[in-house]
């Protein structure tokens, strides 16, 4: 599943993780998260779209830190209380920033080229846009968030099941498998839309 932003416009960005199982361990800069760890990568999907125009591109090597720092930024949007105005994320040059807080709604604009990035890193969109404005609703923010964490934690779900990690007993009150918990997002989404 993607996430999905929609202005009142029409304008649209999308975002998907793909598992990218070729991006192995040392294959990869910086391929170790903060504790030291190898970090699971995976490569990320973007499409956007405009009265004007449309483009897609993918972009490999997104370390899952930097789609959490995402996830969490737009949960503080959603909420009306983000810590930061804006997020970078270094691969892909994306970069997010509310540039306008009306209260129930904002205007995020989400860039696509970043200043001063290492060539290895750019992304060869075929346009010339520099960013798109989306003028959304909190509401509209925060299913885009939880669509986000549905499609992180599905693909933490497919890791551990790749990597048989042992099993442990359920802790009370915390969704027993990953049905249980999809429901639990629908029921988010939809208590969220239905507003």
């Amino acid at each position: 599943m993607a996430m999905l932003l929609r202005g009142d416009d029409g304008s649209e960005f999308e975002l998907s993780l793909l598992e990218d199982p070729s991006l192995e361990g040392e294959e990869r800069e910086g391929g170790l998260d903060p504790a030291g760890e190898d970090a699971p990568w995976t490569t990320i999907s973007f499409r956007v779209a405009t009265p004007n125009e449309e483009w897609a591109e993918s972009a490999p090597c997104v370390n899952p830190f930097q789609v959490q720092n995402l996830l969490d930024w737009l949960e503080g949007v959603g909420s009306g209380k983000p810590e930061e105005a804006d997020l970078e994320l270094l691969e892909p040059e994306l970069k997010f920033a509310v540039i306008n807080d009306n209260g129930k709604s904002v205007t995020l604009r989400i860039g696509f080229h970043l200043d001063d990035r290492p060539e290895e890193f750019n992304v060869d969109a075929p346009t010339d846009a520099q960013f798109v404005d989306l003028k959304l609703t909190r509401e509209q923010v925060r299913v885009a968030a939880l669509e986000l964490r549905r499609d992180l934690e599905s693909r933490s779900e497919n890791e551990m099941h790749l990597e048989e990690a042992p099993s442990r007993e359920p802790v009370p009150g915390e969704p027993n498998d990953e049905a249980e918990r999809g429901d639990e997002l629908d029921d988010e989404i939809e208590g969220i839309v239905g507003r």
